[in-house]
């Protein structure tokens, strides 16, 4: 920094700590879901991603149940763009069981790659 000048006015932050952190709780990353209400959101993928997924959590809400032939995880968390982003790239696995709106989003997205890439 360079030819820094104080004007004698002190930084107030807009919002508190605890404020942001309740913002930002049910999110997975940058997008901001004012519109959206969090919800149970229960995935399954198989074992090598559940091992994965096991070592490196979606989200600090995340529980994991290990089923046959994989893992069940099960999130509470908002349906952002990232989020989505973050779940298909596990799609060589991925089941979503619940929400019935996220799994037709996910299944839209992935029917429109296979007619770009056919």
């Amino acid at each position: 920094m360079s030819a820094v000048t104080y004007f004698g006015i002190n930084f107030s932050p807009k919002y508190s700590i605890d404020e942001i952190k309740a913002k930002y709780d049910s999110l997975f990353a940058m997008f901001v879901a004012e519109d959206k209400e969090a919800e149970e959101i229960v995935l399954e993928f198989d074992q090598r991603d559940g091992n994965y997924i096991n070592s490196f959590p979606i989200h600090h809400s995340q529980v994991i149940e290990t089923i046959e032939n994989g893992v069940r995880v099960t999130l509470k968390l908002k349906t952002t763009p990232d989020f989505i982003m973050e779940i298909i790239s596990r799609a060589w696995s991925l089941k979503v069981i619940k929400p019935v709106g996220l799994r037709l989003e996910v299944a839209k997205i992935l029917k429109d790659a296979l007619l770009r890439n056919q």
